[in-house]
């Protein structure tokens, strides 16, 4: 790998490297950032904030469908504290200061990684460039108004004092670990179960004394996995510190048991590798890591391996677990990155492509810092799915007993508007309320209590007793409805989405 040298030797090849490599990793990030950020889920999260900071108290029920409100459905507010915190937010500044709030925690959140990696990524600058290169594409189709974003400071601190005290530092500092599962809890609840699973996968990778090939472990003093067996402990006590109880420290596995909803909901399905997009952002890092992993001469750590598969093992159950590898892998991984000489650049055409990379980096990041200042200004950070057309047709027709796309949910939660389900999908999964929700509008059968191969409109109708119907216009129920003008009154429809009323017979 080659850079320009500089007369002045205090500046060295490395270091100017280095710094050209960071810039180019800030200035994609930016120029992402600059687009805007998605809206999935934000919105219904701001009015759960809305609504805890209003009554005082968290939700054990659920308040904003009205099928969940008469049959009293169990809501398992796990996000509570992040709710709170983007109401907050939301209600002093708006929309802009979401977008700000995102923007800042994503670019700190890579400055926390690119520091961590540091030594490594200066030792081989083409493997530290590749791997930020990819992470500068992946990291904002992940930062956006959900409380995942706590999750993953959560994730790389506790990550940092475990490996700290595996490396002999700071070895009073593990005891942190339960006050971050307290935070973990509620913040993110549905990932704080990450909190004792790692003491005890550090754990067990001290307790014994390995060696197959290149993979070795030396058993440690007794005290080392005892303590983390404590602080694991420790770690699982301290999930059941909020307001919802023991439902927080369940709440996971109770998701990995509703199969239909994982089935179904594209961010918990698992990778597809014949995805150009999945090959580049998600394979292409694995296989550069593990490739280092191989092509590194010295052995290789059994709880580095261990935290390597553990987090592999996420991803090939589902793509939202990417991000949190990434974040694994500076720890797990990149003190394996083979070391690679750099020397002076000399050939004219070493010159030209290094001009032109640094010439890239400087228009990306003008690019981004003019897209976050334009989408500033503009106001309309955060998408949203439905018109305001739509949203006053839904006002108007005022239904008691509306059935709304599934994805539509949260933007009739945000104004004050019922719904029959949203994205909150694991409290749906009670009563098969989301199977049947999904069926009717795909019109394939997704309850497994019922044997047909297709929904029955009419039995789903009369079941509910729907009153209105608002769906995107692909789906396969809307022909349907068009072709029962008898029963189903069109009222109106946009680009996206179309509004029908049940006719009374």
């Amino acid at each position: 790998m080659t850079f320009i040298s500089r007369k002045n030797k205090k500046f060295s090849a490395v270091d100017y490297g280095y710094a050209a490599i960071g810039f180019l990793v800030f200035s994609v990030l930016l120029y992402f950032l600059g687009q805007g950020i998605p809206g999935n889920d934000f919105w219904w999260h701001v009015k759960a904030g809305e609504w805890i900071c209003t009554h005082g108290s968290v939700p054990v029920q659920d308040i904003f469908s009205w099928y969940g409100i008469e049959k009293g459905i169990r809501w398992t507010a796990h996000e509570w504290l992040s709710e709170v915190v983007f109401y907050m937010i939301y209600s002093r500044f708006g929309e802009r200061g979401i977008y700000l709030f995102v923007v800042a925690a994503a670019l700190i959140f890579t400055w926390l990684m690119w520091e961590q990696a540091k030594k490594y990524i200066v030792r081989n600058i083409m493997f530290g460039s590749a791997f930020f290169g990819l992470y500068a594409v992946l990291a904002p189709l992940f930062f956006y108004g959900r409380p995942h974003i706590f999750s993953f400071f959560l994730l790389y601190f506790e990550l940092r004092l475990l490996y700290g005290y595996l490396d002999g530092h700071g070895r009073r500092r593990v005891f942190i670990i339960p006050f971050l599962a307290v935070l973990w809890s509620n913040f993110h609840g549905g990932s704080a179960s990450l909190s004792y699973i790692l003491c005890l996968v550090f754990a067990a990778g001290s307790l014994f004394s390995v060696r197959i090939g290149r993979i070795a472990s030396v058993r440690e003093d007794w005290k080392v996995p005892l303590r983390l067996l404590l602080v694991a402990a420790l770690s699982a006590a301290a999930i059941l510190v909020n307001p919802v109880g023991k439902a927080v420290f369940l709440y996971p596995y109770d998701n990995l048991a509703q199969r239909q909803m994982l089935s179904v909901i594209s961010e918990w399905q698992s990778p597809d590798a014949k995805e150009l997009g999945q090959m580049i952002l998600f394979y292409l890092p694995i296989a550069l890591m593990c490739l280092g992993m191989c092509a590194d001469k010295g052995n290789l750590r059994l709880t580095d391996l261990l935290i390597m598969g553990m987090f592999l093992l996420l991803f090939f159950r589902s793509v939202r677990f990417i991000f949190l590898w990434y974040i694994a892998a500076v720890f797990c991984a990149f003190p394996y990155v083979p070391r690679y000489e750099v020397r002076q650049i000399k050939k004219p055409w070493e010159r030209v492509v290094l001009q032109l990379s640094v010439l890239t980096a400087i228009l990306l990041f003008g690019a981004g810092a003019v897209g976050i200042i334009r989408t500033y200004r503009k106001g309309e950070m955060i998408e949203e799915v439905l018109s305001e057309q739509m949203l006053e047709t839904v006002r108007t027709q005022a239904p008691e007993r509306i059935f709304n796309d599934y994805d539509t949910g949260e933007a009739l939660i945000f104004h004050d508007l019922p719904v029959f389900f949203d994205s909150r999908a694991d409290l749906y999964a009670q009563e098969h309320i989301f199977e049947d929700g999904i069926s009717l509008t795909g019109l394939v059968q997704m309850n497994p209590e019922e044997d047909a191969a297709y929904a029955d409109v009419e039995m789903l109708m009369d079941r509910y007793g729907f009153d209105g119907l608002l769906l995107r216009r692909g789906r396969p129920l809307v022909p349907y409805l068009r072709s029962h003008p008898e029963r189903y009154e069109l009222v109106f429809e946009d680009k996206d989405t179309v509004y029908f009323s049940v006719l009374e017979q």
